[in-house]
C-alpha cells in the first residue's frame, strides 16, 4: 500500500524521470514533476487523481475508494506538453504539521518523518529508496529542498544557495537516506529581503550616513577655504 501513490505516477511510463521539489516556508510546498512520458501513459493518467494524505491512501479498499476520492484532498495536477515531451506536475501546499503525512513523500521509503523539537525541524527518511525495485520504467529521481531557514544539517549531494539536491539512481538507491535539519526561527535573507524587512532601521542608518556625509563636506570645504586665505 505504501507504494501506491508512486505507482500512479510512474506506471507504464517508459524511461521516465521524476523531480521532487519541496519549498520550506510558513507552509510547505510540494511539487512532483514526471517527465519524458510516452503518449499512451500521458493519456491514461491525464485525469487520474492522487490523494494528498498517506493516511487516506492506506484506507482505500474496493468499497471505500470512491468515497475517499470524493471527500479527501487531492494533488493539484497540471499536464504539460513542451518540445514534443509530455510531463505531468502534481503539487500541494501543506500546513507545517501536515507534511509528514504526504502521500508522495511516504511512497518510496519505509520510513519518512518530519519531527519538530521547539524550533529545530528534522526531515528524515530510511536508508533505502524502494521505488526502483518496483518500477522498471523509472530511470532517475532528483529531490530538491529549498529552504529560507538556517540549515543545521544536510547530507545533500549538491548545495547551491538555498537549494539542497539529492540524486537517486538505481546504483545508489540501496543507501540513499535524506537528512535535512533546519531552524524554523531563523531565516536566511538576501540583502534585499533584509532591507525590506528592516525599513525603519535602514532609514535611520541611511539618514545618519547622509547627514554625516554632508557635515564632512561642509567641514572639509571650510578647511580648504581657510587654507587659501
Amino acid at each position: 500500500m505504501r507504494k501506491i501513490a508512486f505507482l500512479l505516477l510512474v506506471l507504464l511510463f517508459t524511461g521516465c524521470s521524476v523531480e521532487y521539489n519541496v519549498n520550506l516556508n510558513d507552509k510547505i510546498s510540494e511539487q512532483t514533476m514526471i517527465s519524458n512520458i510516452d503518449l499512451d501513459s500521458y493519456n491514461l493518467f491525464e485525469n487520474k487523481p492522487i490523494l494528498v494524505y498517506y493516511s487516506d491512501q492506506k484506507k482505500i479498499t474496493d468499497t471505500t475508494e470512491e468515497e475517499l476520492y470524493s471527500s479527501s484532498p487531492q494533488y493539484n495536477k497540471k499536464n504539460i506538453f513542451k518540445n514534443d515531451v509530455h510531463s505531468i506536475e502534481y503539487s500541494y501546499k501543506f500546513g507545517a504539521n501536515k507534511y509528514s503525512d504526504s502521500n508522495i513523500a511516504n511512497s518510496c521509503y519505509q520510513f519518512f518523518s518530519v519531527d519538530a523539537k521547539e524550533n529545530e525541524v528534522s526531515i528524515l527518511t530510511g536508508n533505502k529508496f524502494y521505488c526502483f525495485d518496483v518500477y522498471e520504467e523509472l530511470d532517475s529521481v532528483t529531490i530538491n529542498i529549498n529552504s529560507n531557514y538556517k540549515v543545521i544539517q544536510s547530507n545533500a549531494d549538491k548545495i547551491v544557495g538555498k537549494k539542497h539536491t539529492w540524486y537517486i539512481t538505481r546504483e545508489n538507491a540501496s543507501n540513499k537516506p535524506i537528512i535535512f535539519v533546519y531552524d524554523k526561527s531563523k531565516k536566511n535573507m538576501t540583502i534585499m529581503q533584509y532591507l525590506i524587512d528592516n525599513v525603519p532601521l535602514v532609514v535611520v542608518v541611511g539618514t545618519t550616513l547622509m547627514l554625516g556625509g554632508i557635515t564632512f563636506l561642509i567641514i572639509n570645504t571650510k578647511k580648504k577655504k581657510a587654507n587659501k586665505i
